[in-house]
């Protein structure tokens, strides 16, 4: 199970003022002869948009939400059309300094305000939970996902609370077409912060995802839009990680994007009567260019690359703590199949916490072996000894294992019987119900106007200020999760059962007036 906390992801549903997106220039077609096939859309037809979902992490600091801010004006006006304009559009709040010639530091702010950005000097990360952008281009319609920071000054508890909500963030998005790695461009040491940083981002995903990792340099014209002094450093991490965590990552021109915010923060400035000295508006027009061409190229390669599912990453999370639990079994007649599937494990899991003594392959695990991953889990669930351990892996089997028809049932239990050899036959044939197994229950109905979202928000707020003052165990953090994120979503795309169910464990964790109202929406679930 996912262990989750804090606040949800949000979702940006408001659409900023917006002026016509700049036209692509496209070659003009050739005219048909009239004898010709012709193989050209009818005018009444509008071409689909191709649809990415798109998530920016990295260290505070990096640049994400101004990134964020720039690319949505990078990709709906060209430069002329901005410096024409009265105000710049600003999707989210964005804040940066500037210097005077006599050293003065003059703060600009821009956009609508959110609670959600908190801007400080004092190294806590921005943005405080993961958040949904929308906007759309001639040719595309974009999702993306800006996350807190790591690297926050608050400490390493605030870094794992960020990763869980990252964690969570993901998974509520269906896909994800793009894990992008925000850095500067001129990191010139690897600091071990740094390092530390990125195994725990990497930690979120599977090895499949690594296809799915770009990378976006910022402050890219200070390095002439090259990657810089942090190509350096990259590499050696990755070397080091691909040594200690048998991953490969993926870093080559196919995957890097270098971008620059210094031509959407120049408009920002200038509109609120700053007056750059040594600088020309031409310099301004080059980079935002040179950004605009970055990000539309980054864009196109997003056409050949296949997402990711959040199911994976859900399924992947959640193999690392079966294996982490197997590793503690004693039984002697487990003992050969729990170190195949823990071999299995780390050819899925970027971790490299099962510090195996056979090195498996660098490559992802084929899906054509997870077939016999699963059946051996199943063998376990049966004959381990720590209940909890039995659950989770149930749950696994019941929500990524691959369905069984009665056609093969018989080479299946072949295979099972051939793993347990050393496991006495009498406990094998007193399971032999359950290996049959029964249908599910089917789901259970619930009226389609529950809950009510605004007596739901007000649980979710005053759930949260009960963690806030430790009245809520740690072990809840996962439905306390569930709650805030259900209190942000349309009443349709609430897991109903599933917030149910967190509220019910919820309730014995609260007192007075909030059990009251919890008890009575619970009452209303049918």
């Amino acid at each position: 199970m996912v262990v989750r906390s804090g606040r949800p992801l949000e979702r940006e549903n408001e659409k900023p003022p917006s002026l016509p997106p700049t036209p692509i220039t496209r070659a003009p077609p050739s005219t048909p002869i009239a004898t010709t096939p012709t193989t050209s859309i009818p005018k009444h037809i509008v071409p689909v948009k191709k649809e990415f979902n798109i998530l920016f992490i990295g260290q505070s600091g990096a640049g994400k939400s101004m990134l964020v801010n720039s690319i949505y004006n990078y990709l709906t006006y060209n430069f002329d059309e901005v410096s024409k304009a009265e105000t710049v559009d600003c999707i989210l709040p964005c804040q940066f300094q500037l210097q005077t010639p006599d050293f003065k530091k003059i703060v600009f702010k821009a956009g609508p305000e959110d609670k959600n950005e908190n801007h400080n000097d004092s190294g806590e990360s921005v943005t405080q939970y993961p958040k949904v952008y929308n906007f759309k281009t001639e040719n595309y319609n974009c999702q993306v996902i800006d996350t807190p920071g790591l690297g926050d000054t608050r400490g390493a508890k605030q870094d794992e609370y960020n990763l869980n909500l990252i964690r969570n963030a993901i998974i509520e998005i269906k896909e994800l077409h793009a894990i992008c790695f925000v850095m500067p461009s001129n990191i010139s040491k690897l600091t071990t912060n740094f390092e530390v940083n990125m195994r725990d981002l990497l930690s979120l995903f599977p090895k499949i995802a690594l296809k799915n990792v770009f990378f976006f340099f910022t402050y890219a014209n200070s390095t002439f839009f090259t990657i810089g002094d942090t190509r350096t450093s990259l590499e050696e991490f990755i070397s080091t990680f691909e040594a200690t965590n048998n991953a490969k990552i993926p870093f080559n021109m196919e995957n890097v994007c270098c971008v620059d915010s210094e031509a959407f923060m120049y408009f920002i400035a200038t509109k609120q009567g700053h007056k750059y000295q040594n600088r020309d508006l031409e310099s301004f027009r080059i980079s935002w260019d040179k950004s605009k061409e970055a990000i539309e190229t980054f864009l196109a390669k997003m056409e050949k690359v296949n997402s990711i599912k959040s199911a994976d990453i859900l399924m992947t999370y959640e193999m690392e703590q079966i294996g982490t639990m197997l590793r503690n079994e004693k039984s002697d007649a487990l003992k050969s199949l729990i170190s195949n599937i823990l071999t299995s494990i780390s050819q899925i899991s970027m971790t490299s916490k099962f510090n195996l003594a056979k090195r498996p392959s660098t490559e992802p695990l084929n899906d054509s072996k997870k077939p016999e991953l699963f059946q051996a889990l199943e063998i376990c669930q049966k004959h381990a000894e720590d209940l909890n351990l039995k659950q989770l892996i149930k749950k696994l089997v019941e929500a990524y294992g691959p369905k069984i028809d009665n056609k093969n049932i018989e080479e299946v239990e072949k295979v099972k019987k051939q793993n347990v050899t050393n496991i006495k036959k009498s406990t094998i044939e007193s399971d032999k119900a359950v290996e049959n197994g029964s249908k599910p229950e089917p789901p259970k109905r619930y009226a389609s106007n529950w809950p009510c979202k605004d007596r739901l928000n007000e649980i979710a707020e005053r759930l949260a200020k009960e963690w806030q003052n430790e009245k809520i165990s740690v072990n809840s953090m996962e439905h306390l999760l569930n709650v805030q994120i259900a209190g942000n979503l349309q009443q349709k795309d609430i897991n109903k059962m599933k917030l149910k169910d967190s509220l019910d464990i919820l309730l014995m964790e609260v007192k007075g007036d909030l059990y009251v109202m919890m008890e009575i929406l619970i009452a209303e679930f049918k």
